[in-house]
């Protein structure tokens, strides 16, 4: 996620790859995520890349951010893990920011809200990415008070051309701003997409 303004990046975003134990060939993630999802074991992708994480993160710092899969959410015995992992690392926390889905607000509201006011208290942040797909997250965006939104990549898509994007993008991120919330653009591909959001105001961009 770089910051547009600074031209550095504020943060890193995990994304963990997983070698077959007999060929040593890397998984590819289109085939791993539905045998798990079928196979009901996200949480426990969710905690190998975890760990994944918090070991490379003992070897050198830098702020990181991991993505927690609603099924993983909706797991209390997945949460209580996750929390005592950050309590055995609290020194890491404050490099670690948790990416929950906008998604997550509508279905486990409950769950989500006291689940980010735990990881906040150990010092860690919050980003709700694909902001945008629900809108019927936004009452759940409040009550969770995220330190980022990504702004969907299905309305960042060519926004240099699309006026009912950019309308819409620009409501967007008057409601985060209203909130406080820091703003990411995601799936930003070219340049063209990258200059019509910087003109948007948007200081932070992933792609």
């Amino acid at each position: 996620v770089m910051s547009i303004e600074e031209n550095t990046p504020s943060y890193f975003e995990a994304f963990a790859r997983f070698k077959d134990k007999e060929s040593g060939s890397v998984i590819p993630m289109s085939q791993l995520i539905p045998a798990s999802e079928r196979l009901n074991l996200i949480p426990e992708v969710d905690k190998l890349v975890a760990t994944l994480v918090f070991k490379k993160l003992s070897q050198a710092k830098c702020d990181v951010a991991i993505n927690i899969a609603n099924a993983s959410l909706a797991s209390e015995s997945f949460r209580q893990w996750l929390l005592g992992l950050l309590n055995q690392n609290e020194a890491l926390c404050t490099y670690l920011i948790f990416e929950l889905e906008d998604s997550a607000l509508i279905h486990h509201k409950n769950d989500a809200v006291s689940f980010c006011k735990a990881l906040v208290s150990l010092g860690c942040k919050i980003t709700v990415e694909h902001f945008g797909d629900n809108l019927a997250s936004l009452a759940g965006l409040r009550a969770i008070q995220p330190h980022f939104v990504k702004i969907s990549g299905k309305l960042t898509k060519d926004i240099h051309s699309d006026k009912d994007s950019q309308l819409f993008v620009s409501s967007l991120l008057s409601i985060a701003r209203g909130l406080s919330i820091n703003i990411i653009a995601e799936l930003v591909e070219n340049e063209a997409e990258c200059v019509a959001l910087s003109k948007l105001d948007v200081s932070y961009q992933q792609g």
